[in-house]
């Protein structure tokens, strides 16, 4: 009887205190595991290379540089409590930054790597005036890169545009169709064999890129080479199945000095500068002793890509 009772207890909630009680629920527990988490981080951040490493100043000056920073972007004066957002987000940035450099969460990341270098390449530059070129140094450098300044090859043509969402075999429909072409075609006799959408049935005399901007970049690519006055193809797209006639083909022309004398100059300059900054970063590189492991282009096609950061 006395068992029954108990029973009917544990049933009826009776006996909820005699239910064992999660290990995990206990807030002691919580608290341990987060200590021990923040103390495995502490431990496995680096020794500060100073004791100034723990030390954050907001002086004067860089206050000044939010205040006017929000002026400029808002155009208005910071209230005190804005400013002093501004004063804590610095100081919430600068302690994970250093926290972050002392685990070493920086050696794997790319990005950072990126804008360091970009920030140290800008410490290079002794913000001297650029030189002022030459005519004869600039048709000179127009001569050293002729692939840089010459008009696009240009097409004209008519196209017969087979859309796959209408055909169950686009590919065997536009070979069939192509056999019973003879060069002769119309326009509006093009159109009628068209599918419909939006794209034009023919286009005049213009750039490769404006091609691949209304088609696709691969679909200007495959026709570059199609011959004049022939239906070629079929060759898709992304849009579907297309057989195409070259009307007219225009070879792009090398530009001259004249033409283009803005562009020249601009790249020239900014060649100076690269050159300048190499003799620069190649002066500090005497400073390293680097060593690069030999390696086979075979043998690195075939192997597994390695993670990112594990050869560093």
């Amino acid at each position: 009887m006395a068992d029954n009772q108990k029973l009917n207890q544990a049933g009826d909630g009776g006996g909820a205190e005699a239910r064992p009680h999660s290990f995990w629920r206990e807030p002691i527990v919580h608290f341990i595991l987060v200590g021990g988490l923040l103390f495995l981080l502490s431990n496995l951040r680096q020794q500060p290379a100073d004791e100034g490493e723990f030390e954050i100043t907001v002086d004067r000056p860089r206050i000044a540089v939010m205040y006017h920073g929000f002026v400029r972007d808002f155009d208005r004066e910071p209230t005190q409590a804005e400013l002093q957002e501004l004063i804590d987000d610095y100081i919430r940035t600068e302690v994970c930054v250093r926290e972050a450099r002392g685990m070493g969460l920086d050696r794997d990341d790319q990005l950072i790597r990126d804008h360091l270098r970009s920030k140290y390449e800008l410490l290079l530059d002794d913000g001297s005036e650029p030189p002022t070129p030459t005519d004869g140094q600039l048709q000179q450098f127009l001569e050293e890169h002729p692939e840089r300044y010459r008009t696009e090859d240009s097409l004209s043509l008519m196209q017969i545009y087979l859309d796959p969402l209408q055909r169950a075999e686009p590919l065997l429909d536009a070979e069939l169709l192509k056999q019973q072409l003879t060069g002769t075609e119309e326009l509006g006799l093009v159109q009628e064999l068209s599918d419909a959408g939006s794209l034009p049935p023919r286009l005049p005399l213009v750039a490769l890129s404006e091609i691949g901007w209304q088609f696709d970049p691969m679909f200007a690519d495959a026709i570059r080479d199609y011959p004049v006055g022939v239906w070629s193809g079929p060759v898709e797209s992304s849009y579907g199945v297309h057989l195409v006639f070259i009307e007219e083909r225009r070879e792009g022309r090398p530009l001259e000095l004249g033409e283009i004398r803005e562009d020249v100059e601009r790249d020239w300059i900014e060649a100076q500068q690269r050159e300048k900054l190499d003799a620069a970063l190649e002066g500090v590189k005497q400073q390293y002793e680097v060593s690069v492991d030999s390696f086979d282009m075979a043998q690195l096609a075939s192997e597994d890509i390695p993670e990112e950061g594990a050869a560093e």
